[in-house]
């Protein structure tokens, strides 16, 4: 609910800002454990048991990148899209792991932007 509101009152390019100024505040090579990203992630998905979350791409991996990045771990927000239909898709990955997705749906999307 807050990345909703975030989004709704400040926009999305200032939360991609934002986010992308704590990520840079770790330095290019913080310590990094993909084993703790996955776990975060995971914990992450349980608790979308609670809220209706399957068209909430966006809002669940700002989400997810803001808990990373609070717990001293990069990853990359990634926005793509595709045509016919067209769609937009945002998921989290880390060292070339999707960690809110999978995979299959991911190849669905041409990456545009990446934070």
């Amino acid at each position: 609910m807050v990345w909703g509101f975030r989004l709704r009152h400040i926009g999305l390019k200032s939360v991609l800002t934002r986010l992308s100024g704590e990520k840079a505040r770790l330095g290019p090579d913080p310590a990094q454990s993909l084993g703790r990203c996955l776990a975060l992630a995971s914990a992450a998905r349980h608790s979308e048991r609670w809220i209706a979350s399957e068209t909430q791409c966006l809002r669940r991996s700002l989400a997810l990148m803001h808990l990373l990045l609070r717990n001293g771990l990069t990853a990359e927000l990634v926005i793509g899209v595709k045509t016919k239909p067209f769609a937009a898709h945002a998921w989290v990955q880390a060292e070339g792991h999707v960690l809110n997705d999978t995979v299959d749906e991911t190849r669905r999307f041409t990456p545009i932007l990446v934070v």
